[in-house]
C-alpha cells in the first residue's frame, strides 16, 4: 500500500488533493501483480476525476476477507450508470464541468477482478464522491506468514513462450486470463469456442502446448467436447485443464473421462496454474 501511495503522491499533488493511506499488517490471499494493477486503476482514476478534496486508500476487515477500499470526494457517478463505467471503451458524459468525461478505464479492473474472483463494487452520489471496494481474501496462516509476492518458478521451469489455448465464452474473462498470461510471457491462442479455436489454430499454423477450456460454454456445449475437437485435429496427447465454478461430482467424473485433463475449481491460484503450465515442458 505504501509503495502504491508514493507512486500515486505525484499525481494527487498535481491535483491539488491529499491522499491518505491507512495501511494494514493483515496479509491476503492474491496474485499480488494483479492486484496492484487494479488498484492503480482505482487510483489514478480517482485523482483523475477528483476537482479537490482527498483520496482515501484503506481497509476494514470483513470476516474471512479484507475490503480494499479507494474513496473520493470527486464528480461522483450516477446510480444507472455505475455498470457503464467498467464496460470496454466507454466514456461518460461530463458530469463535473471541468472533467472531460469519466474515462474510467475500468475494464482492466472488472477483468482482473473476475480473474482473481475478487468481487469489486461502487458506492458513489453525484457531487459527493465515489468509494470502490475490492474483496480479497485473507491468508489463512497470516500470522505467520509474510505478503504474498507473486509466485516465481525456478529458470529450470520458465514457462516463457509455452504456447497456451484458452478457450472461455465470457469475453472479460478470456481477456483477464489472456492479459495474465501475456504477463508471464506465455504465447496465448484466445477463442470463445472450439470452432473459433480450430479457425484460429488453422490460420497462425501454432500446435499448442496446452490447453485452458472453461467447461460451460454458449449453446449447451462444454469444455470436454471443446478438448476432444482440437485433440481430434491437433494431437490426442495434448496436456489440458477444464476450468469452472461448478464443482458438481457430474462435471468431474466428465473430466475423468478424459486422459491427461487436469480440473482447476475457481476461484484459480495463480500459482497452481502456473506450476500447470511449467509442467507441459518438464
Amino acid at each position: 500500500m505504501l509503495s502504491l501511495r508514493d507512486e500515486l503522491a505525484p499525481l494527487a499533488e498535481r491535483a491539488g488533493l491529499k491522499l491518505s493511506v491507512l495501511p494494514t499488517s493483515l496479509t491476503v490471499r492474491t496474485d499480488v501483480r494483479l492486484l496492484r494493477r487494479l488498484l492503480q486503476n482505482l487510483l489514478s482514476n480517482a485523482c483523475r476525476y477528483t476537482p479537490k478534496g482527498k483520496v482515501l486508500f484503506g481497509v476494514r476487515r470483513r470476516g474471512k476477507f479484507v475490503e480494499i477500499q479507494v474513496a473520493d470526494t470527486g464528480i461522483g457517478i450516477p446510480k444507472d450508470k455505475h455498470d457503464e463505467i467498467f464496460a470496454e471503451f466507454r466514456r461518460l458524459a461530463d458530469l463535473a464541468g471541468g472533467a472531460k468525461g469519466y474515462g474510467l478505464g475500468l475494464s482492466i479492473v472488472r477483468r482482473i477482478s473476475r480473474l482473481l474472483d475478487h468481487p469489486v463494487h461502487v458506492r458513489s452520489q453525484v457531487g459527493k464522491g465515489s468509494v470502490f471496494t475490492v474483496l480479497v481474501p485473507i491468508s489463512e496462516n497470516a500470522a505467520q506468514s509474510r505478503p504474498i509476492q507473486a509466485p516465481r518458478l525456478p529458470r529450470h521451469r520458465t514457462i516463457d513462450g509455452v504456447r497456451v489455448l484458452v478457450i472461455d465464452n465470457e469475453a472479460q474473462v478470456l481477456e483477464g486470463m489472456t492479459s495474465l498470461l501475456d504477463t508471464w510471457r506465455c504465447r496465448v491462442i484466445a477463442a470463445s469456442n472450439a470452432e473459433g479455436a480450430l479457425s484460429e489454430l488453422d490460420r497462425t499454423g501454432e500446435t499448442p502446448e496446452l490447453l485452458l477450456v472453461d467447461y460451460h460454454l454458449d449453446h449447451g456445449r462444454v469444455g470436454t467436447e471443446a478438448i476432444r475437437a482440437i485433440r481430434k485435429r491437433v494431437d490426442a496427447g495434448i496436456p489440458a485443464a477444464i476450468i469452472t465454478a461448478d464443482h458438481s461430482p457430474a462435471i468431474q467424473d466428465d473430466v475423468r473421462k478424459l486422459a491427461g485433463v487436469s480440473l482447476l475449481l475457481k476461484p484459480i491460484k495463480p500459482a497452481r496454474l502456473r506450476a500447470l503450465i511449467a509442467s507441459v515442458r518438464e
